[in-house]
Order: C-alpha cells, then sequence, then structure tokens
C-alpha cells in the first residue's frame, strides 16, 4: 500500500475510534452518572500513569531498533513481553503500596475495582510495545487493525463491566 492509502487507513481509523469512544463515554454516562463517571475515570489513570512513568522509552526504542534491522523482530517480541511484564510488576507493587494511603487519590475505591484496574497494566504495556514492534516492520494495517481491536475490546469491557456484570462503582 502507498503512502497515501496508509495515511487515509490511519485517519480513517482514527475517526472510528473516536466513535467508539463517544459511544463508550455515552454508555459510561449513562450508566453511572456523574459520581460513577468520576470514580471510572480515577480508575482508568492508574494505567494511564503506570504506562506513561514506567514506559521508560522502550516503545520508541523498539520501533527504532527493529526498522534499523538491528534486532530482529522475534528478539523485538520478547523484549517486549519480558520488559512490558517486569515493568507491569513492579508499577502494580508501587501502586498497591500507596493504595490506601490518605494522599492517594484511590483510597476510598472499593477494592475489587482497584485490583481490576491494576489488571490492565500488563495490557497497556503489551499493546503498545506490540504496536511498535509493528510499527518499526512497517506494518501499518497490522497496527490500525490492533488499535480497532484495542478499542473496541475496551468498550466492550466497559458494557461486561457496568451492564452484564453489574459492578457499577
Amino acid at each position: 500500500m502507498s503512502f497515501i492509502g496508509h495515511a487515509s487507513q490511519t485517519a480513517f481509523i482514527r475517526v472510528l475510534l473516536l466513535a467508539i469512544g463517544i459511544a463508550t463515554g455515552v454508555v459510561q454516562a449513562r450508566w453511572l452518572g456523574p459520581d460513577g463517571g468520576g470514580i471510572l475515570a480515577l480508575l482508568l489513570v492508574v494505567k494511564t500513569l503506570a504506562f506513561r512513568f514506567g514506559n521508560l522509552g522502550f516503545g520508541s526504542a523498539l520501533a527504532f531498533y527493529v526498522a534499523q534491522k538491528r534486532v530482529s523482530s522475534h528478539r523485538a517480541f520478547r523484549i517486549a513481553l519480558g520488559t512490558g511484564g517486569i515493568l507491569s510488576v513492579l508499577l502494580g507493587i508501587v501502586f498497591l503500596s500507596v493504595w490506601r494511603y490518605s494522599f492517594s487519590p484511590w483510597n476510598d475505591v472499593r477494592p475489587s475495582l482497584f485490583y481490576l484496574c491494576l489488571l490492565g497494566i500488563p495490557l497497556v504495556f503489551l499493546n503498545n510495545y506490540m504496536q511498535r514492534v509493528l510499527s518499526g516492520q512497517l506494518r501499518i494495517t497490522t497496527v490500525n487493525i490492533a488499535e480497532v481491536l484495542g478499542g473496541t475490546s475496551n468498550a466492550l469491557s466497559l458494557i461486561l463491566v457496568l451492564i452484564v456484570l453489574r459492578m457499577g462503582v
């Protein structure tokens, strides 16, 4: 596929992800209301903070070294799994150690919800690192498909937790 083709495809995927995000927001607002929506947003910050502070630039390095052919894709996938796993465990321990302190914004969140949120940390690392390796391989269509699957699985997870399992906050 040409540059224009990949750019158009990526633009379409971004619009599709925006639509999925809006639909997910509507479901969240209708089922949780303003208080529950705030708690959910606070819980989602756990994964975001963990990834932002724990990434340490490994995702960019994976894409760069795979694109430069300095490391094989197979080895890059192994590095991504190992590094993402180790960082996820370490950051999970950090969050667990500060969770119940009075300065923690999560100190009054139900334990089941907090643990469920912590389970998402490895998925964030795995998703990002794998997409970076694929980007380094210039597999743009595969990266776009992975992004759609990720957005769709987030929306379906929210529906499962809120509506099917009735695990409101």
